[in-house]
């Protein structure tokens, strides 16, 4: 689990390192903080797991400033403290632990595979919510009526003109009579991304990006515009959970 330990006492921080190492193989230490500012950047940079979360950094910064600095957080978060009196308010954070120092190596064990079974029940709960999503079934529109398709089945949405083609995973194409907007609208409530002005596609293929190309599944590579690239790895990123 990448991991990162907010605490303003350098050496707290260097203790809690070492019973990690020592107790916790499964915990990476990729950036530590030791105010809101730094706190904040190393959260935005990193993309951690776990948190440990010291609850009084200064007399005008403490951790819950950093849970409301960002938003719908997306990690486990076990709080450091000297005092008793913050547990209550740490749980309402929805807090994994919350571990009174000087820390017990028996219960920083205890909090972290805690940490590690919630982690694997969140990314349970993507991977199904991620397969229901492409076993639904997708209206094209045709002359005269539509036709139901599996979105798993779609690999990609290409502008041409005033159309839009649909590639599949079989290698078939149809030409729809809609822009490529409407089609990304019509796309939104799935796992869909706009890349380019000419292209969407579908997350659950990407294979690769590099040199400003993605790679989908059957080596199919497509065009990533400036304008499109922060909204992508934004999106492939939280899809890659």
């Amino acid at each position: 689990m990448r991991t990162i330990i907010i605490e303003d006492e350098l050496g707290s921080r260097e203790t809690l390192k070492k019973f990690l190492d020592k107790y916790c193989p499964d915990i990476v230490v990729s950036g530590e903080a030791g105010n809101l500012k730094e706190a904040l950047e190393v959260i935005e940079r990193e993309v951690p797991d776990l948190i440990f979360l010291d609850v009084r950094l200064s007399a005008q910064e403490n951790g819950f400033q950093i849970l409301d600095n960002t938003g719908n957080f997306d990690f486990e978060v076990i709080f450091l403290s000297a005092y008793k009196e913050y547990a209550s308010q740490a749980f309402r954070e929805n807090a994994c632990d919350y571990l009174l120092k000087p820390i017990n190596p028996d219960f920083l064990q205890e909090a972290v595979n805690r940490a590690i079974e919630r982690r694997k029940q969140k990314k349970q709960e993507v991977i199904l919510k991620k397969l229901n999503k492409q076993s639904l079934k997708f209206k094209i529109p045709l002359h005269g009526g539509f036709e139901l398709i599996s979105i798993k089945d779609i690999l990609m949405c290409k502008a041409s003109n005033s159309s839009t083609t649909f590639f599949f995973l079989n290698g078939r194409k149809k030409v729809v009579s809609r822009e490529l907007l409407e089609v990304e609208k019509m796309l939104s409530d799935y796992d869909f991304v706009r890349i380019h002005r000419s292209y969407i596609i579908n997350l659950a293929y990407v294979k690769a990006f590099k040199n400003g190309f993605i790679t989908l599944t059957e080596e199919v590579e497509v065009p990533v515009s400036k304008s499109y690239k922060e909204t992508f790895l934004e999106r492939i990123r939280n899809y890659s959970i």
